[in-house]
């Protein structure tokens, strides 16, 4: 169990106190606040000041405890993927067995040491256009969480809405995304609103439906409660409604952030002066397959960045969740 000592350092006399709740004390010192567990040792100093409530410890112990929860469930999943990254290392090993032994043409099928060389030339050049990628995949994973979650909430709300739009929503997804981009193209030009467009309509769907799924399958039993209660339709939605869909919604995010890099490379295959869709075409138009794949993990590494953060994010949002 994580330990929590508060400690008044008194220049003056030379005193020190150790407890939870110091009391007050006069003359000129400072505070300094210490978190210290198996995982974090953190410090905070508060100068001139005689006394911290106890509110205030709850305000500074709660986060802490959240972030080092986090990091141990962390380090406990990530021991579940050990086989995983045990079978991906004797892939790699064949691969690279199998371009040596036949000697494959790099053009062709470059062996994974040479992919590896490649990526550390090519940093400098991937770390350039991933600037743009990245920044295309968070405005459109940005707008499509806000209208996303504004559409689910007034389907949500007003059964009506849903029966009006609900269809269209997944009528949308019949279209396929490659015939929309070069419209976008046409209308908005060669700038950046095009790809956060197809980034935002690529990552709504998910998000859409997931929190609408996730506000009808709340407990009745306790709306029907509040109800009784005399409780306000906002009252029922935020006590309710929005704490039960926070799973699902989550769920959604997951799905989507994993397709927002996907969404930007698409817009950028159609037309961008940078990024990482740019980077690919200029490489495979001319035959560096092994640049190409240094392009496809960089892809990786970034929408497996993207899903980790939205997995902490969950856990710190609805701790209660992981928890049982």
């Amino acid at each position: 169990m994580p330990t929590l000592n508060l400690i008044w350092i008194m220049p003056a006399e030379g005193g020190i106190q150790i407890g939870v709740k110091p009391q007050p004390l006069s003359g000129s010192g400072f505070l300094v606040f210490w978190y210290r567990s198996g995982l974090c040792n953190l410090f905070f100093s508060k100068l001139g000041r005689n006394y911290l409530r106890f509110a205030e410890v709850r305000m500074l112990v709660r986060p802490l405890r959240q972030i080092e929860y986090c990091m141990r469930r962390g380090i406990k999943d990530m021991k579940k993927y050990l086989p995983s990254l045990g079978i991906f290392l004797v892939l790699l090993f064949v691969w690279e067995t199998v371009v040596r032994c036949l000697e494959i043409k790099e053009y062709i099928l470059p062996a994974p040491s040479r992919i590896g060389i490649v990526f550390v030339e090519s940093i400098p050049l991937l770390w350039e256009h991933s600037l743009h990628t990245v920044n295309e995949a968070i405005l459109g994973f940005l707008l499509a969480i806000i209208g996303g979650v504004i559409l689910a909430m007034l389907m949500g709300i007003f059964p009506l809405i849903k029966k009006l739009l609900y269809p269209l929503v997944v009528i949308s997804q019949t279209i396929p995304i490659m015939a929309l981009a070069p419209l976008l193209i046409i209308w908005f030009g060669y700038n950046l609103l095009p790809k956060v467009m197809v980034v935002a309509l690529v990552c709504f769907f998910p998000i859409t439906v997931s929190l609408v799924e996730g506000l009808e399958a709340v407990d009745r039993d306790m709306v029907k409660l509040l109800l009784a209660m005399g409780a306000s339709p906002w009252q029922i939605f935020s006590k309710v409604q929005l704490p039960g869909a926070l799973p699902s919604f989550f769920s959604g995010l997951k799905i989507s952030v994993t397709y927002s890099i996907l969404g930007a490379i698409i817009g950028e295959w159609l037309g961008a002066s940078k990024g990482l869709g740019v980077f690919m075409i200029r490489s495979m138009n001319s035959f560096l397959t092994a640049q190409v794949f240094a392009a496809i993990m960089v892809i990786s590494l970034l929408s497996l960045v993207f899903f980790g953060v939205v997995v902490v994010l969950a856990r710190v949002v609805m701790p209660w969740h992981y928890q049982k």
